[in-house]
């Protein structure tokens, strides 16, 4: 077959849309896709996956409540970089050792408006993708895990919850104000 010829390509790719796989064939990938996990998805292939992600700037374009915050620290003259490489991917990080994270109620269950045992997401399953329900318990932990990795590595960690910023933006800039502060007075004494 001349995979060259995109007229040819054109052609098969009409002639086999919208056909169904035979359980033969449906058998025979799964059997394919459970020998390549094997070989794939072994811890140490696990953390090169997890690097090569961190690489990906995500989101590609920042939200409403990061355009914001994001203003108002360059109206201060705050300099800073947005989604550093960084575990959990910090939507603000100040030099030397900021992070700030941005946190939407609903996505990261901010726990004055949701309990542990509430369902944040509900279980999703696709043809081959599945990922279970999950408690607003598991999004803490998780969130909590983040900032542990990131304290080991000698990181300030800030969250700010987006009803915090709704009700007091200013607020939220003093207290990032006050720890850059705090951050430099305790580099001139180690100087």
């Amino acid at each position: 077959m001349n995979l060259e010829n995109p007229e040819r390509l054109e052609v098969l790719r009409q002639a086999n849309l919208g056909r169904k796989h035979t359980t033969e064939a449906k058998k025979n990938m799964s059997i394919a896709q459970k020998r390549l996990a094997k070989i794939k998805f072994t811890p140490e292939y696990r953390k090169k996956l997890s690097i090569a992600a961190r690489k990906i700037k995500r989101p590609q374009r920042d939200n409403k409540f990061e355009l914001s915050f994001q203003a108002l620290l360059r109206e201060e003259g705050i300099e800073f970089k947005d989604h550093v490489n960084l575990i959990g991917q910090p939507d603000i990080f100040i030099e030397p050792n900021l992070c700030i994270f941005l946190d939407g109620d609903r996505f990261h269950a901010n726990p004055s408006m949701y309990s542990d045992d509430t369902i944040i997401w509900k279980e999703y399953n696709r043809k081959s993708y599945h990922k279970p329900a999950q408690t607003a318990k598991m999004i803490h932990e998780k969130d909590e895990r983040v900032n542990n990795e990131l304290r080991t590595d000698d990181y300030e960690i800030i969250r700010i919850w987006h009803s915090e910023f709704k009700k007091d933006p200013e607020k939220c800039l003093q207290k990032i104000i006050k720890i850059i502060k705090e951050s430099t007075i305790s580099l001139r004494k180690s100087t």
